[in-house]
């Protein structure tokens, strides 16, 4: 009797589901008649649909939002929605809401929101907020850990033993459920270790893949990239720390050194002031108190987290929320997500 009655519950809340997404899908077509927003887009790097490898650099694909799709958000939102900088959204936040703002920002520093980001953008009159992590830049040959990662999935085909702090893995990297055992057990130990740990996995990765396989320099913007693109009016840069670290695995003074070598070195390099920070991960447990203490210590103006929600008056301006856009989504989940930001906030 037990398993019919879970049987029920399971089937009731299939249909649950499924009116509910149904529900939130038909308010996508009547934006206008919606409560409206300020909404911050988060993103992080763009793909061409098709597009060839590049040998000498590389970007691990399935992190990367077609620059197609991300032109139909782009278009939908403006049939009801006014792009603004991050300068605007903020200031507005403080009076009476007058229609939807949306302000766009990307995270990290790819290249790619240069090479195909820059069209659309100019195309549709888009300030932009660029979060960089300025290692990456200035240290081509130094591939972001997740890049990594995916370079490992997606170019070695053979068994991987890795020993890390006393505990030997292995994975046969041909089996499709080992590839993601791999994926998700890397993930967890890179995204919680603090830098010096991180570096050592990463280390060890490498001394493990290296003899079968040349590692290609990262996809990052380089510094030339920077100071041309800085004279755009469009765009205006933001910190992210240096080596984007888990600032909740920090100590004080390596807080201290990430935040002031990020925002010297992009002060240098746009000779803009550097006023906003998006913090690396986005979730407050990588962050931590001290994270938080360290970005106004700082002297800056405000910081973005990847919590998903709205501006209003009430946001702190050290833990402003985004809707960090995933680029899987079809182009009908964004504008349910997007539409249904606060409702979808709550269920999740």
């Amino acid at each position: 009797m037990s398993y019919i009655i879970e049987g029920k519950r399971s089937l009731a809340n299939k249909l649950l589901k499924k009116f509910l997404d149904y529900t939130l899908l038909i308010r996508t077509h009547f934006p206008e008649y919606l409560h409206s927003q300020s909404i911050i887009l988060c993103y992080h790097c763009l793909k061409k649909s098709k597009e060839s490898p590049n040998v000498s650099e590389y970007v691990y694909q399935n992190n990367c939002l077609e620059a197609d799709l991300f032109e139909s958000q782009v278009m939908w939102l403006t049939t009801f929605c006014e792009f603004v900088s991050l300068d605007d959204i903020l200031r507005l936040k403080k009076h009476k809401k007058n229609g939807w703002k949306v302000a766009i920002t990307f995270d990290d520093g790819y290249r790619s929101v240069v090479e195909l980001g820059l069209p659309i953008f100019e195309k549709h009159k888009i300030p932009i907020t660029w979060f960089i992590a300025t290692k990456f830049v200035e240290e081509p040959s130094s591939l972001p850990w997740w890049d990594l990662i995916g370079y490992i999935l997606e170019y070695y085909t053979h068994k991987l033993k890795v020993e890390v702090f006393g505990k030997t893995y292995t994975f046969n990297l041909m089996d499709h459920a080992q590839r993601f055992a791999f994926q998700s057990t890397f993930d967890n130990l890179l995204r919680n270790s603090s830098l010096q740990k991180r570096e050592i996995i990463q280390t060890t990765l490498l001394d493990a893949i290296t003899q079968k396989q040349k590692i290609p320099n990262n996809g990052m913007v380089r510094k030339d990239d920077l100071k041309e693109i800085s004279k755009r009016p469009l765009f205006t840069f933001g910190g992210h720390t240096h080596s984007h670290v888990t600032m909740a695995k920090c100590t004080e003074e390596e807080l201290e050194s990430e935040l002031n070598k990020n925002k010297q070195k992009l002060k240098e390099w746009t000779s803009q002031e550097i006023k906003y920070f998006s913090y690396p991960y986005g979730k407050p447990k990588y962050v931590g108190k001290s994270g938080f203490k360290a970005v106004q210590k700082a002297g800056y103006h405000g910081a973005f987290t990847t919590e998903m929600g709205t501006l209003d008056r009430s946001s702190d301006p050290f833990k402003i929320p985004r809707l960090p856009v995933d680029p899987h989504w079809a182009l009908n989940r964004f504008k349910t997500r997007f539409c249904n930001i606060n409702i979808i906030k709550k269920i999740d």
